[in-house]
């Protein structure tokens, strides 16, 4: 499955500060090792990703194991190149002396995985770099049921749905789920609580019985001002109906003639 899967990691889109990726991959060729530091260059310097790769920290003396363990744990995401031998050796197929770092390193991420699956499949990310296939991804990171991202070239277009992912842009949300507008329900009836309303030409013509209605209090206006006790009366006079109680408030504001 080519990755276009989101989800939820540690780090927060609003945290102000570049993702932090890790790189593991094995050395099958030097050929491949220069691929990877390409990679590395262009998630570093094209794509504002904070990238962590060997070879750097290679420069310095550095006890491996406890270098391989800081790096998965302060990344927000690890990036593993697939390759061959990096199958070979993260699925335990290789000799123990063959590939130590890479061994070393697929178990540190099995446990991740062996703890909480969920939680390290939406850190743990699969790469495929180019001339990288499917059979090259280790079983448990899901050659066939997994997301993979492949980057075919080192231009943020062939990357776009990885670096996407990393930096937390461009994410789908769910729009809000609502019947066919065939199926919607209607506009009340018109309520059948006053004599007349609903039938006949009370129901045909429902002002006629207001403009009645209001020439009376009309009259009345004449010896005190209309009030809410009115506005109540015309109400249930006419029944509730919407037009209706909309003229009623235009006639008793006096702007209805």
């Amino acid at each position: 499955m080519d990755g276009d899967e989101v989800g939820g990691v540690s780090r927060s889109p609003d945290s102000g500060r570049p993702p932090r990726v890790f790189l593991p991959y094995a050395h099958d060729t030097p050929e491949f090792a220069d691929l990877v530091r390409r990679f590395y260059e262009f998630l570093r310097i094209d794509c504002g990703i904070d990238a962590v790769f060997d070879r750097v920290a290679a420069q310095s003396p550095q006890e491996w194991t406890a270098w391989m363990i800081r790096q998965v744990a302060e990344a927000d995401f690890v990036l593993c190149v697939v390759s061959p031998q990096y199958r070979a050796a993260a699925d335990a197929e290789l000799p123990h002396d063959v590939r130590r770092g890479a061994q070393w390193e697929a178990r540190h991420l099995r446990e991740l995985f062996y703890d909480n699956a969920e939680r390290a499949r939406r850190r743990v990310l699969t790469v495929l770099l180019p001339g990288s296939r499917v059979d090259d991804v280790p079983i448990w990171l899901g050659p066939t049921t997994g997301t993979h991202y492949r980057v075919e070239e080192f231009n943020p277009q062939a990357a776009e749905k990885l670096l996407r992912y990393l930096h937390w842009t461009g994410r789908l949300s769910s729009p809000c789920a609502r019947p066919p507008r065939e199926l919607r329900p209607g506009p009340d009836p018109p309520p059948r609580t006053a004599a007349g309303v609903g039938s006949g030409s009370g129901h045909r013509h429902p002002l006629r019985r207001v403009r009645r209605a209001g020439n009376a209090f009309r009259a009345a206006a004449h010896r005190r001002p209309l009030g809410p006790a009115d506005r109540t009366m015309l109400y249930r006079t006419v029944g509730g109906h919407r037009r209706v109680l909309e003229f009623v408030d235009a006639l008793l504001r006096g702007t209805v003639t």
